[in-house]
């Protein structure tokens, strides 16, 4: 088997937001008082396109032995512009008047200067993938593959309080073992499946909170972990003890760990090390499936 396949999407965002939190300035600077309370608005617009070719190759060595072998080559190219204003908030929803030269510095000390960013990206990834499988008899079957993931990497900029310096994020990378058996037994009475895996990531895309070292406010960034680990065992069993009764288990236990994560962004409390994420996933589908 053999093909291509490409897509192109384009994605576009505004975001408005007040700050009534820095209104405490119009008692400091009385100058800035009618333009209280902040807002800020943030569009945004992406374009991507993604190339894909692959194939892959089925031989039935023998009556009892198959092997698979495949290859899939991913280009993924994206753009992304950034526009940040900040002005009055009008209403606790929408309305926003753009604040005059004169003032629209001051929240650009806590927030960043305004204006527009465009930045891009690209990634691409050979993904080879293998596997072998042997059928005991008819309905016992054993099997074992590996296959490599890929997501390109990407932006940052929903909201409008993001740090600048995490903007952009890179591509995740996952290497993928499985090792099981798939049989029934008694007459086909008795369902038995066993699974061992294992799934080695490079630069994991997490959600991490960063805390802002001047105004503390926290925000969610999708940031690149340098090493994780995610194995274990999952067992199915399925036993028709008899034709109105029928019994069924499902069994997972998984180990999923940070190898290596150096400079992980600490929670808002200075005291504490550990870092809050929220673990996004590459996927590699098993060879065996559709």
């Amino acid at each position: 088997m053999a093909g291509a396949y490409f897509q192109t999407d384009q994605l576009g965002l505004d975001a408005e937001a007040n700050i009534p939190f820095l209104n405490f300035l119009g008692s400091i600077i009385p100058p800035l008082a009618p333009y209280l309370p902040v807002a800020a608005t943030k569009g945004l617009s992406q374009g991507e396109h993604v190339y894909s070719v692959f194939g892959s190759l089925s031989w039935k060595a023998t009556d009892h032995l198959k092997m698979n072998a495949g290859l899939r080559g991913s280009w993924v190219k994206k753009d992304f512009t950034t526009v940040k204003s900040y002005g009055t908030g009008t209403q606790l929803y929408d309305g926003f008047v753009p604040l005059p030269p004169a003032v629209a510095f001051f929240p650009a000390i806590f927030f960043g200067a305004p204006g527009t960013a465009s930045l891009a990206q690209s990634n691409s990834d050979l993904m080879p993938s293998a596997g072998i499988q042997y059928q005991i008899d008819p309905e016992v079957m054993l099997y074992l593959s590996y296959n490599r993931g890929f997501k390109a990497g990407g932006f940052n900029g929903v909201s409008p309080f993001g740090l600048p310096e995490n903007i952009e994020f890179g591509p995740e990378h996952v290497n993928a073992y499985e090792l099981g058996l798939k049989s029934k037994w008694f007459d086909d009475t008795l369902l038995l499946n066993l699974d061992v895996f294992r799934r080695d990531y490079t630069d994991r895309q997490v959600n991490a909170v960063f805390t802002d070292p001047v105004t503390e406010r926290p925000s969610v960034e999708t940031k690149n972990a340098a090493i994780s680990r995610s194995q274990g065992v999952e067992l199915e069993m399925k036993w028709l003890v008899k034709k109105e009764f029928r019994l069924r288990a499902n069994v997972t236990y998984l180990n999923s760990y940070y190898v290596s994560y150096p400079n992980a962004p600490q929670t808002r409390s200075p005291s504490t090390r550990r870092a809050v994420m929220v673990s996004s996933m590459c996927t590699s589908m098993p060879w065996w499936m559709p």
